[in-house]
């Protein structure tokens, strides 16, 4: 069983694989509605919070509201997703890639801002285990 804690990842992968069909309020109706399924199912850890038994969410439910208005916000900043007129949010290419090659939304974003602010030329294998060990998707790696 795997437990989703980065909600900003997991809210870049809702848009990604439901595109056009999200806004802000229909998000945190969607994560209310897993919130609630989990409490029915108590008794059953294989059934909690998922609907196939593999995916167990393990967000802060005391201020899930305010942690969805900023992720939301952070991922608009960034350019990862539009929220459209109508207020139906929509990834971006960049957001499409990122949950593509399967990294999550904080390594793409200290990549990116490490890419920015280092100096321009040739990049060594040395200075890219460093970097990588430093990332969040770095840390979950066994590197030797």
């Amino acid at each position: 069983m795997k437990k989703e804690k980065d909600l900003l990842t997991f809210l870049l992968r809702l848009l990604v694989n439901h595109k056009d069909e999200y806004s802000s309020n229909k998000i945190k109706q969607y994560l209310g509605e897993i919130s609630a399924t989990s409490a029915c199912h108590q008794s059953k850890p294989e059934e909690e919070n998922n609907f196939s038994g593999y995916w167990k969410f393990d967000f802060d439910k005391d201020n899930m509201e305010k942690e969805i208005d900023y992720c939301l916000d952070l991922l608009v900043k960034k350019r990862l997703i539009i929220e459209e007129k109508s207020g139906i949010l929509s990834s971006t290419i960049n957001g499409v890639l990122v949950i593509a090659k399967g990294i999550k939304v904080e390594t793409y974003l200290y990549f990116k801002n490490w890419m920015k602010n280092s100096k321009q030329g040739e990049i060594s294998n040395l200075e890219l285990l460093i970097v990588l060990s430093l990332s969040r998707n770095g840390k979950d790696l066994p590197l030797p």
